[in-house]
């Protein structure tokens, strides 16, 4: 049994239980870091030895895996979090974090998809034969696209929608607070394409507007092949699957931006978020180079 006085112990038996309403995969991500920590130490930690060199051999050795500095940034930030809970229970000294530098993280261009492409994208999403969950596989598929096109929310918060929360008189869809990063509910209006796709396979009596019978990873395999069968460019990395519908995500605020409307209000962002992470400025611009007055030699 691990000794309360450990890192490892304080988490499961103290610090999880008094925060009994984070997610499982945020509990899970703790548990994660903290085993990361004791691999590298070679030993338990305790709360006792917590030092700013401790954590920095720990961070300085993800980065030299080869993760990146958003991920070691990441995990800095679990650990301090710990660390101060343990702190204001006093059973920890207090985190010193100035010392615990954090490391300047990339920002990557945003890219997006064209219109020509969602278009293809959704023409093959149309075309798919078969089943999936007891629904013609076309259209479960096309009208998870063009939903996620339409109003630009996160795929999980999308793909969890819940059947009653889908007006299709209004044209609306309610995105449940639980399965998202903001903590209130969003309304988001269909585009009418999305509404007639839905419509098609909405059952008011069932749990989840899309139900999905298999795994996660067996999901981001499906759509993926999806997107590469119509001969759009596919995001690559570890989470590509993720970026897969982030890329769309990206793609609708992008588009509602350019036209003239509000991205970032569109996406539920802040504009400042919204300007770093999700403007694509191959769609929405960046250069005001009409505005320069021509050069003359």
């Amino acid at each position: 049994m691990i000794r309360a006085s450990t890192l490892s112990g304080y988490l499961e038996h103290t610090y999880l239980v008094e925060h009994f309403g984070l997610s499982p995969e945020y509990a899970n991500e703790l548990r994660r870091v903290v085993r990361m920590l004791n691999a590298s130490a070679g030993y338990e930690v305790t709360l006792a030895e917590l030092s700013p060199a401790i954590l920095c051999r720990f961070l300085a050795s993800l980065l030299e895996s080869g993760l990146s500095p958003v991920t070691v940034n990441n995990k800095r930030r679990e650990l301090i979090t710990l660390w101060r809970a343990a702190h204001a229970a006093q059973l920890a000294q207090r985190p010193p974090e100035e010392r615990i530098k954090r490391l300047r993280e990339p920002i990557p261009l945003p890219t997006a998809w064209t219109a020509e492409e969602c278009n293809r994208i959704f023409a093959v999403a149309n075309a798919l034969p078969g089943m999936v969950a007891g629904l013609p596989r076309n259209l479960w598929w096309l009208s998870l696209f063009l939903s996620v096109y339409s109003v630009g929310e996160r795929i999980k918060a999308t793909v969890l929608a819940r059947s009653r929360d889908c007006d299709l008189d209004a044209g609306t869809l309610i995105i449940r607070w639980q399965h998202h990063k903001i903590s209130r509910s969003r309304l988001v209006k269909l585009q009418p394409e999305a509404v007639e796709a839905v419509r098609a396979i909405h059952d008011p009596e069932r749990k989840r507007l899309w139900p999905w019978p298999h795994c996660r990873e067996h999901f981001f395999r499906q759509a993926r092949k999806i997107i590469e069968s119509a001969g759009v460019p596919c995001p690559k990395g570890k989470k590509d699957g993720k970026n897969l519908f982030q890329r769309l995500r990206r793609t609708s605020g992008s588009m509602v931006e350019a036209a003239g409307g509000d991205g970032a209000r569109h996406l539920g962002n802040t504009r400042a978020v919204f300007e770093r992470h999700y403007m694509a400025p191959s769609l929405c611009g960046g250069s005001q180079i009409d505005l320069l007055p021509r050069p003359k030699f």
